[in-house]
C-alpha cells in the first residue's frame, strides 16, 4: 500500500472470492468494492503497472528515483472555445523497488485544487533531489492567428530541501548546472535563416546527465494556427559551459506536411536521436521519422514501423526503443528492429475493447523500462445515465511491481490510485 508521510499501520489486503480482485485504498479509511478483472495475461516481456480512467499516466525520473505522475490532462479537441483553460490536474507517487510510496513531503511548496491535484501538466527531472526542478504547465487553447495551437504557461519550482520553491527562469530549471552559462534560446530569431517571419516553437528538450549537455528541438512557425510548409526542424545544443548554443536543421522530409510533436534521445554526446510524428493526422495516415545525429551530420534511418513514432529512447548497451501507434519496437545493438508484444490490459471490466495506442517509452536501464499507453474508456457515472467515453491510461514496466495499481482521476489525489491484490 501507500503510505502517506507520518501514516502506519494502513488498511491491509483481504482476502476475497476468486475471480476478484480488492482494490487497497491509499488512505485510511477507504471503503473501495472489489472489482471483476480477467484472467492472468499471457508471458510479455513486461507488466501491467497501472492502468485506469487517467488520461496522464506517465513516469518522471529524477537521478535514480523514478516517480509515477497520474491525473487529467485536460485535453478535449471536441466544443473547445480559443483562451478556454485546460482543466489539467495531477499528482505524483515514488516507485521504490516493487512498492510504490506516497510522501507528502515532496508535494510540500506546490499549488493544489479541491482535489489535492496540482493544477496543470507536471514534468520533473535532474541529476539528484537536491538538483532537482519541476515544470507546471498551464495551457489554453490559443486564440486564432497566434502560431500555434497552445499557449502554455510554464511555472517552475526547484527543490529548496524541505519542499519546492518557485523560480523565475523557465529554461534555467532544466538545464543541469554544467549547461546553466547557456543563454536563453533566441526564439525569435532562431529560424530567422529560413524566413524573417518564422519563430521557433519549443517541442521537446534531453539532457545527457553523465556530461551534462543539453538538447531543444522544436519547429519553425509564422503566425498562422496551421502548420507553416515546408516542415522545419531545428536542435539546439548547448554544451557544459558553453556561452552560446549550436543550431542544426533536422533533416527534411516531404511526408511530415503538418504539425510535428517531436521526441529526444541522447546515449552521448555523439549519438542522439530524432523523433517526429503529425498529432492531427490519425494514426493510419502517420509516416515513422528517426534522424540519427553522430556529432557532426544528422543522416535520416528507415525503421520497419509503418506508422508515426511518439516517443523515443534507449539505454547505455545500445538498444532503442520506440513507441508507433499501437505497436512497440526495439532496436538492438546491431541495428535490428523487433516488434515488442504488451500484455493486455488489466480491470477489463471497466473498458471496451477499443484500440490501445502506444504514446511513451522510458528506457533508464536495460531491465528499467516503462511503457504508456492511452484508450478510450466507455462508463457509466451512475445507472440512469447512457454510457460516455473518457479517456484513460495504462503504464508498463519491464519489472513487476508488487501489486498493480488502479487509477480513477475522477477520484481525490490520494484516494485516485489503489493497488490491486488478484486472488489466489
Amino acid at each position: 500500500m501507500f503510505p502517506s508521510a507520518g501514516m502506519t499501520g494502513c488498511m491491509k489486503h483481504r482476502s476475497v472470492a476468486p475471480a476478484l480482485c480488492l482494490l487497497v485504498a491509499l488512505s485510511c479509511g477507504s471503503t473501495q468494492q472489489p472489482l471483476v478483472i480477467a484472467p492472468a495475461a499471457p508471458a510479455s516481456e513486461f507488466h501491467a503497472a497501472a492502468a485506469g480512467i487517467c488520461s496522464k499516466l506517465d513516469v518522471s525520473r529524477i537521478g535514480d528515483r523514478t516517480f509515477i505522475v497520474y491525473g487529467d490532462t485536460g485535453y478535449q479537441l471536441r466544443d473547445w472555445n480559443p483562451g478556454e483553460e485546460l482543466a489539467a490536474a495531477q499528482s505524483f507517487v515514488e516507485v521504490r523497488g516493487p512498492q510504490v510510496m506516497r510522501d507528502l513531503s515532496l508535494l510540500k511548496g506546490l499549488p493544489s485544487n479541491a482535489g489535492g491535484y496540482v493544477p496543470g501538466d507536471v514534468t520533473m527531472g535532474g541529476r539528484t533531489l537536491q538538483e532537482a526542478w519541476l515544470l507546471r504547465t498551464t495551457t489554453r487553447y490559443a486564440r486564432r492567428g497566434a502560431g500555434a495551437l497552445f499557449d502554455h504557461d510554464l511555472e517552475p519550482y526547484t527543490w529548496a530541501g524541505a519542499g519546492w520553491s518557485r523560480h523565475a527562469s523557465n529554461d534555467f530549471v532544466q538545464l543541469p548546472p554544467s549547461a546553466r552559462s547557456l543563454p536563453d534560446l533566441p526564439v525569435d530569431t532562431l529560424c530567422a535563416r529560413h524566413s524573417p517571419d518564422l519563430r521557433f516553437i519549443r517541442v521537446t528538450s534531453t539532457v545527457h546527465l553523465p556530461t551534462g549537455n543539453v538538447w531543444v528541438a522544436g519547429r519553425c512557425q509564422n503566425d498562422s494556427h496551421v502548420n507553416y510548409r515546408p516542415t522545419r526542424i531545428m536542435v539546439a545544443h548547448g554544451a557544459p559551459g558553453a556561452t552560446q548554443w549550436e543550431v542544426t536543421d533536422a533533416p527534411a522530409s516531404a511526408q511530415l506536411d503538418a504539425i510535428v510533436n517531436l521526441g529526444l534521445y541522447a546515449r552521448r554526446p555523439d549519438d542522439l536521436y530524432l523523433a517526429a510524428y503529425e498529432p492531427f493526422v490519425s494514426l493510419d495516415k502517420r509516416v515513422p521519422y528517426i534522424a540519427h545525429y553522430d556529432g557532426k551530420a544528422w543522416r535520416v534511418e528507415h525503421p520497419p514501423m509503418t506508422t508515426g513514432i511518439t516517443s523515443i529512447s534507449g539505454s547505455e548497451d545500445g538498444t532503442l526503443w520506440a513507441a508507433a501507434g499501437r505497436e512497440l519496437w526495439r532496436q538492438d545493438a546491431s541495428g535490428q528492429w523487433k516488434r515488442i508484444a504488451l500484455p493486455p490490459l488489466p480491470f477489463v471490466a471497466h473498458f471496451h475493447p477499443g484500440a490501445v495506442r502506444i504514446t511513451t517509452v522510458h528506457a533508464f536501464a536495460s531491465d528499467d523500462v516503462w511503457v504508456g499507453a492511452a484508450f478510450t474508456a466507455r462508463i457509466k457515472q451512475s445507472k440512469h445515465e447512457e454510457a460516455t467515453d473518457v479517456r484513460g491510461g495504462a503504464l508498463y514496466h519491464s519489472r513487476p511491481l508488487e501489486h498493480p495499481l488502479y487509477c480513477d482521476a475522477r477520484e481525490p489525489a490520494e484516494e485516485a490510485l489503489v493497488q490491486v491484490q488478484e486472488a489466489r
